[in-house]
């Protein structure tokens, strides 16, 4: 696959996307040189691309070709198959790092971090019923309801579009 961006620093949390017609879809996943090792190892392989040292080069697993709606991988050709992404390192990292986690192809990191996200919610709930039945927001005028209101509504939501997979298409269903 041909991908259009730059060189990015092991390790940094990048976005994915292709674009299909009017249809975007998006993965983050984190970045991993590929160094001499690695292209050594993978030409080895009898039915793997060889990897050429001077052309942008991605490798991905199924699970992130199946989330970008890539048909199939790029032929020994290295024309046949080629795919255009653009890659983009991911504004905020934390939100790209929750993305990622949640992406990842392993249900065990999915669902830890989805677990984490409902923790994360539920001891800010404690800590807002914590300070009301103690009385410290007494005082404050408005700022219990407030932080109430962002506590019960706001972080749900971000845990929600945070927890999200990669889009898949009805077809990979």
């Amino acid at each position: 696959m041909q991908l259009t961006g730059k060189s990015f620093a092991p390790r940094t949390i990048v976005r994915i996307e292709r674009c299909v017609g009017r249809r975007r879809f998006r993965i983050y996943v984190e970045v991993r040189k590929i160094d001499d090792n690695f292209r050594g190892n993978h030409n080895c392989g009898a039915k793997r691309v060889s990897l050429v040292r001077n052309l942008d080069t991605l490798v991905m697993a199924e699970w992130y070709r199946e989330a970008l709606e890539i048909p199939r991988t790029t032929s020994p050709d290295n024309e046949t198959g080629t795919v255009r992404l653009a890659v983009a390192p991911s504004p905020i990292q934390v939100w790209g790092s929750l993305r990622a986690a949640c992406h990842h192809p392993d249900l065990a990191v999915r669902l830890g971090t989805r677990l984490g996200m409902v923790g994360v919610c539920l001891g800010v709930v404690g800590l807002w019923l914590g300070a009301l039945g103690t009385g410290a927001l007494q005082d404050v005028r408005y700022g219990n309801e407030i932080f109430g209101l962002v506590c019960c509504i706001v972080f749900p939501i971000v845990a929600i579009v945070a927890g999200r997979g990669p889009r898949r298409s009805r077809d990979a269903e």
